[in-house]
Parts: structure tokens; C-alpha cells; sequence
């Protein structure tokens, strides 16, 4: 979503629990974190905020979850995780997310949104936010892995869409538990 700035705003989360049950707190942590955002705090502050803000509200569970501003002119994408995979950047070279010391997933009892992370996106570059339900996807016994995906993006290339990729993970997978 498009923040007041210039600057785009990406939330991509998981909560834990399907169906009917899991809806109410996707909903809670998606507004309240889009709520901090639009307020300016930095995507470790909306983090680190709503953790405090939503541990009791979410009871039983718990949501893994990504903030991330994009700022266009400046080609700065700056991301905070919380238990919540890194987006995969692509360009001519491949930037490695730092996973060291992540963050604990929102309404597991512990501070999150401790770590903030920027990068520097070139001309033609690929961002791709996802869950772990990609890269948790099985190949035989294996998990489909994110060196996997990162493979499938650059095949698939530069205008490949959510629904494509997915459909390529689909092809390449025999089970997909989530």
C-alpha cells in the first residue's frame, strides 16, 4: 500500500491456525501494523510496537510477519521480520539476507522487532516477499528450500507474477501442507 510519503508499505504474514479461527487476529496484526506504518514508525518499530500491542490480544496464537517500506526515488528497501522468512532480493548479484539473531515471531511472550534491515535496490531488480509455506512445499522428501525459489524467480524472470510463481512451485513440488 501506498504511504503518504511517496514510499510503498509491503506486510506479508503468517498467523497461526487455519480457517475461520485464524481470520479475526490476521486481520487484528495486518491493520495494526498498516496502522503503524501510515503513523511513519520505521517497519523494527511497527514491529516492535505491536508485539507489545497484541501479545495478549492474540491469546493461543502467534503470527510470523515482515514490515517493509520501499522508498522508490532512493531505491531503499528497508525490512524488519519477526519469525517471518526475509524477501529474496534479486539483481545482478544476489544480495544475502542477514538471518542471524532474527527476531521471535508477534505473541510468543518475547521482544520482536529487535533487527532492521537495508538494502539498496538496483535498476532491475526483483524483490519477493513470501511465507514459509513456499519454501516448506516438499520435492520427495526434501522441503522445496529457499535456493529453490530463488531458481524458480530467476527462470521464471523479471515479470513473473505471484500467481505464476506459485503455480511453478505447484509443478515442482509433490505436497504443499500449507
Amino acid at each position: 500500500f501506498a504511504l503518504e510519503d511517496g514510499r510503498l508499505a509491503v506486510i506479508v504474514g503468517d498467523v497461526s491456525g487455519h480457517g475461520r479461527q485464524a481470520l479475526p487476529h490476521t486481520a487484528l496484526v495486518r491493520f495494526t501494523l498498516r496502522a503503524y506504518l501510515e503513523a511513519g514508525l520505521s517497519p523494527r518499530s511497527a514491529l516492535q510496537t505491536a508485539g507489545a500491542v497484541l501479545e495478549r490480544q492474540l491469546g493461543e496464537s502467534f503470527a510470523t510477519v515482515v514490515a517493509a517500506t520501499y522508498h522508490p526515488r532512493e531505491r531503499t528497501l528497508i525490512y524488519a521480520c519477526a519469525g517471518h522468512p526475509p524477501p529474496i532480493v534479486l539483481s545482478s548479484q544476489s544480495i544475502a539476507p542477514i538471518t542471524i539473531a532474527s527476531s521471535p515471531p508477534i505473541g510468543v511472550g518475547m521482544r520482536t522487532g529487535t533487527r532492521q534491515t537495508v538494502v539498496s535496490v538496483p535498476g532491475f531488480s526483483q524483490v519477493c516477499f513470501h511465507t514459509d509455506g513456499v519454501t516448506e512445499a516438499r520435492v520427495g522428501g526434501e522441503l522445496f528450500g529457499a535456493d529453490r525459489l530463488v531458481r524458480a524467480l530467476v527462470e521464471c524472470g523479471p515479470q513473473v507474477t505471484a500467481s505464476a510463481l506459485l503455480d511453478r512451485v505447484a509443478q515442482e513440488t509433490d505436497s504443499r501442507p500449507d
